[in-house]
């Protein structure tokens, strides 16, 4: 087995979310997809908020950008303009090929607490099930409130479309945060419930001490681990990639993240090299012993 780590970021916005801070053209799609290239990430998600319709404008353009080739194809041996025209478009859909990039959504559900699910491209259709589960239709899409969608956290992570999928609560830590939101056993029950497989949280202390609430509380015991992860919440290009993880796979297909993601004590790590972030860790420690 030949394994590497995949640099990842799987909750970025596109100017399909109406909080997006960027250009809503259609140009600043393949920006976006520059921007994760140039930053070196290997896997995305794109997580708007109640919506799907940023993913599926990204393969529409990519659609688009494969009929006009093939259109200019036919002509490329009339004129030198048409072969750079062919050129820029190759250039751009290198961008879809060397990226993987999975669809997603940032739900919105009562009171208020947002919940990534991310799936792989052939199950999206669970994902607009859910979208319609929860209310939200076309004068939804992009808007993270006010919105009062019809299922609480605990009725929606028991929901059965949520088998075999990728679900994060982002920003745990801060607004509509998992862990910020709601308290007591309602907050433990979504907690430990095994739909959820992975967190993301602002602040390294609160990371530091919801890990070891879950390991001691017997309140958040958990039958599976829960893997802690970086994530950009990018709502601008400059964004993209300004918290990654990291993770271990022989090839970047959703099964093999989502395995993966459900060991990550294994598999996932927050630098490229994790033994030589863990010699830098003992040789600090021994410096501040002498």
């Amino acid at each position: 087995m030949n394994e590497k780590y995949y640099k990842i970021d799987l909750h970025i916005h596109t100017p399909a979310s109406k909080c997006y801070k960027g250009a809503k053209d259609d140009a600043e799609y393949i920006r976006l997809l520059k921007a994760v290239s140039d930053k070196e990430i290997d896997i995305i998600a794109i997580t708007d908020h109640n919506s799907l319709v940023g993913y599926e404008k990204l393969f529409e353009i990519k659609n688009n950008l494969t009929m006009e080739k093939e259109i200019l194809e036919r002509y490329k041996e009339d004129s030198e303009k048409i072969n750079y025209s062919i050129e820029k478009i190759n250039s751009k859909l290198n961008l879809f090929n060397s990226i993987h990039i999975l669809p997603g959504v940032e739900f919105t559900i009562n009171p208020g607490i947002h919940i990534i699910v991310i799936s792989e491209k052939k199950d999206i259709n669970d994902l607009k099930n859910l979208l319609d589960q929860l209310g939200y239709k076309d004068d939804h899409y992009g808007m993270d409130k006010p919105i009062v969608p019809k299922m609480d956290i605990k009725d929606f992570l028991q929901n059965r479309l949520l088998e075999n999928k990728l679900v994060i609560a982002p920003h745990v830590d801060s607004d509509n945060g998992l862990f910020n939101e709601i308290s007591g056993m309602y907050r433990a029950d979504s907690f430990k419930n095994d739909s959820l497989c992975a967190i993301t949280c602002n602040n390294h202390k609160q990371q530091k001490n919801i890990q070891n609430m879950i390991l001691n509380d017997p309140n958040y015991k958990r039958n599976k681990p829960l893997a802690f992860i970086n994530a950009s919440d990018a709502h601008k290009l400059e964004e993209i990639g300004s918290k990654i993880s990291y993770i271990k796979l022989e090839e970047p297909t959703f099964d093999n993240i989502y395995k993966k993601i459900l060991i990550p004590a294994q598999s996932i790590s927050d630098s490229y090299n994790p033994r030589l972030k863990s010699i830098i860790k003992i040789l600090l420690v021994l410096k501040r012993q002498y």
